[in-house]
């Protein structure tokens, strides 16, 4: 992704009043590292919550007016229980790219050394990027970035395209803008603040809340994302469930009142359930799984589903969770042993476990779906017995999280089908075709 076309679409974006859109940036779940970069942080000044929330207070919303109002009062004092950066041990840097010297990024920057620059982005997450991505780096001053940013705001010049200072973030695979709407505004003016401009950032405030009415609150969700997705990145990397356990009840701790609560629940106590049966799976003896008899070979690959880790290709697209080597062994083995399988994987269709396969309706959403084992086993039924029992509604939707009707009626066909052909042999059912 070139920086103009990056340039381009934001200055569109911020012209048309918010940063949510189509052609929003991706949503992208952060590579786990081994020591992952961290900047100073501190609670939000006193300071900083004053102007924020008489920001908020001036500002004329529309005809739900004091029910936002009140909602976003709510999510401020949520915000100020946060971490923040410590702007006071940052710098504002400009950042000249290799690949092209006509856009010059900018950042707050927590450190430079000889090998690595460590970046506190527009969604004030943190990231390492390489020294050598940039043949320049100098400290300017911040209030030059945020009065142009208001006075863009402000005037909306026809034809004004500013190079806006963060466009490496992209180009760089680091990703780095909030999706929500109004965040990177608020983000603004957290800083504004900081620096003493008071009176642009109650601008940037106002100029948030026009992109969205309940602003804070979506400063909620995107700081919950981030948590949330670490969470997945760690499942998905093969990292034990137990750690991604600790990740998640830390998200629901920080972010109570996201959108991913009820999500974040369901899979912590999901995940309660299956850490305690990874210790007692560690204690098997180790066995080769093709010297079992048939039965116990599929109770070594069913107790293994958890660790199926499928891929969804395209977007829109659908996670498929068989055929993909080593990620898939338990599932393909199942898929192997052919019809003996399929009663256990039957019982496996109201299976709640998770997995470490994800789906996703579009790669830059902020959201997820962590496939379950009913999800894994309906995809082994069908490829068993060749014949497809649960076509997906949308590109979003797996067994797991269909209504709870189609589920049903899914479930009773396969069952219904098993019964009457089940004991087939493969000569009678290409006889009845």
């Amino acid at each position: 992704m070139c920086f103009r076309w990056i340039v381009a679409s934001l200055v569109l974006l911020l012209g048309a009043g918010g940063l949510l859109a189509a052609d929003s940036p991706p949503a992208t779940i952060p590579t786990t590292q081994a020591a992952e970069p961290a900047a100073p942080t501190v609670l939000m000044p006193e300071k900083v919550y004053q102007n924020l929330k008489a920001a908020i207070g001036s500002y004329m919303f529309g005809p739900q007016g004091e029910e936002d109002r009140t909602k976003d009062l709510a999510a401020l004092d949520s915000l100020r229980k946060l971490p923040w950066p410590d702007l006071s041990k940052l710098n504002w840097q400009r950042l000249t790219s290799v690949r092209d010297s006509a856009y010059p990024a900018m950042s707050w920057c927590a450190s430079i050394s000889a090998t690595e620059v460590v970046l506190v982005l527009p969604d004030l997450s943190v990231r390492r990027l390489e020294r050598k991505c940039f043949t320049k780096i100098e400290q300017v001053d911040p209030a030059l970035h945020l009065t142009a940013l208001v006075d863009y705001l402000k005037h909306r010049k026809p034809g004004h395209q500013r190079p806006w200072d963060f466009t490496f973030i992209q180009d760089f695979g680091a990703g780095g803008l909030p999706y929500y709407s109004g965040v990177y505004l608020l983000h603004e003016a957290y800083a504004a603040t900081w620096l003493g401009q008071e009176a642009q950032a109650q601008a940037l405030v106002h100029a948030a809340l026009l992109q969205h009415p309940l602003a804070l609150a979506q400063a909620i969700n995107d700081g919950a994302w981030q948590s949330f997705a670490k969470g997945i990145a760690l499942l998905e990397d093969g990292q034990p469930r137990r750690v991604v356990l600790v990740q998640w009840q830390q998200t629901l701790q920080t972010y109570p009142t996201s959108r991913y609560r009820e999500q974040l629940e369901d899979l912590i106590a999901q995940l309660t359930i299956q850490v305690r049966e990874d210790k007692l799976l560690a204690q098997t003896p180790i066995v080769a799984p093709t010297t079992l008899p048939a039965d116990q070979q599929v109770a070594y690959y069913i107790a293994r589903l958890a660790d199926v880790h499928g891929q969804q290709w395209s977007s829109p697209g659908h996670c498929r969770t068989l055929g993909m080597g080593k990620d898939t062994v338990a599932s393909d083995a199942l898929v192997k042993i052919g019809r003996p399988a399929v009663p256990v994987l039957m019982a496996c269709l109201e299976d709640r476990r998770i997995t470490r396969s994800f789906g996703f309706w579009r790669n830059y959403a902020p959201d997820r779906t962590v496939l379950r084992y009913q999800d894994v086993a309906v995809q082994g039924i069908d490829a068993i017995v060749d014949i497809p029992f649960y076509r997906p509604s949308s590109t979003s939707v797996y067994l797991s999280n269909e209504k709870p009707e189609v589920r049903a009626k899914v479930i009773a066909n396969i069952k219904a089908w098993w019964r009457d052909y089940g004991q087939e042999t493969p000569l009678q059912a290409s006889w009845r075709g």
